[in-house]
């Protein structure tokens, strides 16, 4: 990965004259999933009043090798990760240790520091005091992440939904894939995030944290440039056999993608009337794509391939705005009709939506239309109860300002300016959409479901 840049010379000066930072290059995990991940990472523990995971935090951090606390313990250097447990939140009171906690902490907390908050989810609180209090977790966790941010740490918050509070060893089999993603570098550009832990998916009988997704089939659609190859290099790093789907014209960076991985690569126009049908005879139908001439079979899809021809509402054409919605929502429809009824229990599906699809964007009606309709559309796929009794899930993932080929070509200082629009101040890397797609793809992110989780460094826009 070539090393990230912040402007130089006179663009450097006139950016800090007007107050733009200058931040530290995010650090990014080097290496495929291990379990010991964590192991270098000293953590310290703080159980909130009532909290109702004390005995189960230091059973899931010792789950992953990680070296921790329960009290500051100046001897041992600064700490590169904090947990606090607010899942008994239930007066103003309990707001204030959450506070203090922090606050002490916070100033022996390294560089590039992880922090995750874990609550009780108050969608289901009915009680209003309790329900407002949990809530003010969030609050809390918005602003912290933007102060951290310049020194390029995070802070994220898990709701936990009873089903899984009530039942200690249901609790920790649901924290431990989630701490060791969040905890970790792979979660670099993933900040100030709120997610919901459910019990609606069953988490898998396995739950490996080295070569997660050995024996899963994916596809990953638009998959041999940009994001999308870096999400079919970072599948299959974590074993996964990838199918790349991609335009004729775009063969020579398919087949060079797919051919060191053994990965495989179908050229087809998804907006074409047949192209859902022929992918679901790719993955029914017996041939020599499979050594054993059987079906391939399917666990994975990845809807990335998108298009965005922007034009203001009053100048865009009828064509541009059939076009964008054609391929960025029209196609992953029919793909999901065809592939839904055929994709294996435990299967996953992610599409990539965008924070524009959160705040919407200028310029941008068709693009953002398609990439909020596809929020709507996990969210809604993620209950269906004949879906979930097959423990599949949905998710939609929402990058924010990423390098890519497209930010290329924005002029130089509104690109300056629009990739530190973020509390790590800075742009994403595709492998950081890459390694959020790689987890959520993982048997241990059965816990979420139907959410939307933005990969934008906590992005000031739709926030």
């Amino acid at each position: 990965m070539a090393k990230q840049t912040f402007g130089s010379g006179i663009r450097q000066k006139l950016l800090q004259t007007i107050g733009v930072p200058t931040p530290d290059e995010l650090k990014r995990a080097p290496h495929p999933w291990q379990k010991s991940d964590l192991m270098s990472k000293r953590t310290i523990l703080r159980i909130g009043p009532s909290g109702l995971l004390a005995e189960v935090l230091p059973g899931a951090i010792t789950d992953l090798n990680a070296p921790f606390d329960l009290s500051f313990n100046a001897s041992g250097g600064a700490y590169e990760t904090l947990i606090y447990d607010a899942t008994g939140f239930a007066s103003v009171k309990d707001l204030q240790d959450l506070f203090e906690g922090c606050r002490l902490h916070l100033q022996h907390l390294s560089k590039h520091a992880r922090i995750v908050i874990i609550a009780r989810d108050p969608e289901y609180t009915t009680d209003p005091l309790a329900k407002a209090v949990q809530q003010g977790v969030e609050g809390f966790m918005r602003t912290l992440s933007k102060e951290i941010g310049k020194k390029g740490s995070t802070a994220n918050l898990l709701y936990m939904a009873p089903a899984l509070l009530d039942y200690p060893s249901v609790a920790k089999r649901h924290l431990v894939p989630m701490l060791h993603f969040l905890l970790s570098e792979r979660s670099a550009y993933v900040n100030a995030q709120p997610l919901r832990l459910s019990a609606h998916v069953p988490m898998p009988k396995a739950v490996p944290l080295h070569q997660p997704l050995k024996g899963k089939v994916a596809l990953v659609t638009g998959g041999a440039r940009g994001i999308g190859a870096a999400v079919t290099k970072t599948l299959a790093r974590e074993g996964a056999d990838v199918v790349v789907v991609d335009l004729p014209s775009n063969k020579e960076y398919a087949e060079a993608l797919t051919a060191p991985i053994n990965g495989r690569c179908i050229l087809m126009d998804i907006t074409q009337p047949d192209a859902a049908e022929r992918l679901r005879s790719y993955f029914t139908s017996p041939s020599d794509k499979a050594v054993n001439s059987e079906p391939i079979g399917i666990d994975i899809i990845v809807h990335n391939a998108g298009v965005a021809l922007d034009k203001t509402i009053k100048k865009m054409s009828n064509e541009q705005w059939q076009v964008s919605l054609a391929v960025n929502l029209a196609a992953i429809l029919q793909i999901n009709e065809q592939l839904l009824p055929i994709l294996n229990n435990e299967g996953r599906v992610i599409t990539l939506s965008s924070i524009s699809g959160l705040g919407g964007n200028f310029g941008q009606a068709n693009y953002t239309t398609a990439k909020a309709a596809l929020i709507g559309l996990s969210a809604a796929l993620g209950k269906q109860p004949e879906l979930l009794d097959r423990a599949i899930s949905f998710n939609a993932v929402a990058p924010g300002f990423i390098e890519t080929r497209m930010t290329s070509k924005m002029p130089r200082m509104s690109k300056e300016v629009g990739q530190r629009m973020n509390n790590l101040s800075q742009a994403g890397q595709p492998i950081d959409v890459a390694e959020l797609i790689t987890f959520l793809c993982s048997p241990g992110a059965a816990s979420i479901s139907g959410q939307t989780v933005r990969v934008c460094g906590g992005n000031w826009l739709g926030a």
